[in-house]
């Protein structure tokens, strides 16, 4: 079980990230995609008040014609909210819709479903996502094998902000209230 162990900041814009990010000669990963996830817990809840997420992803490149990708991931409780370091595994699935129905019948339910736009970078030992989401706007997650090493390209990004340790869902519901289930793009692409 691998440990994930980010930081994540919001920024007003990407410019100024992607600016930095050329200037250090990161490597651009994707260039693009609109990655929609649906997240599943129980009537009881019990993932979330566990701090744990299970969520099918369906990832879309933004440009060219190339099919929809599927992850399944769980993610576990936070070990250490100031890195947001976590357990996390994850899975490619063939058929995304099928997966989402075993789910379901396993006794699950669909609780939120969020979509945003994700272009990824590489910069060192360290992969950096640029991601734009409805409602709540533009974050950097810098994801790292260790602390020093997410500061060190967190400086190298200018990034001077606080971290912020709420996942997206929490953001999204602060901003459009805890009945909220739902944060689209009105046009997907």
């Amino acid at each position: 079980m691998a440990i994930e162990r980010e930081l994540k900041f919001k920024v007003a814009g990407f410019d100024e990230v992607r600016s930095a990010l050329d200037g250090a000669r990161a490597v651009l990963d994707n260039a693009g995609e609109l990655q929609t996830d649906v997240y599943y817990d129980t009537a009881d809840s019990r993932l979330l008040m566990a701090g744990a997420g299970l969520r099918l992803r369906m990832i879309e490149p933004l440009t060219g014609e190339l099919p929809a990708r599927w992850l399944l991931t769980y993610k576990d409780k936070a070990m250490d909210e100031a890195l947001k370091a976590r357990r996390e595994i994850q899975s490619s699935v063939g058929d995304g819709p099928a997966v989402g129905q075993i789910i379901e019948m396993l006794g699950f339910r669909r609780c939120f479903e969020v979509q945003k736009r994700r272009w990824s970078y590489v910069l060192g030992r360290c992969r950096v996502e640029l991601d734009e989401l409805p409602v709540i706007g533009h974050f950097v997650e810098i994801e790292g094998p260790d602390g020093q090493t997410i500061t060190n390209v967190r400086d190298i990004l200018h990034l001077t902000s606080e971290p912020i340790s709420d996942h997206y869902l929490a953001l999204i519901q602060n901003c459009l209230g805890s009945d909220c289930h739902q944060a689209l793009f009105d046009n997907s692409r």
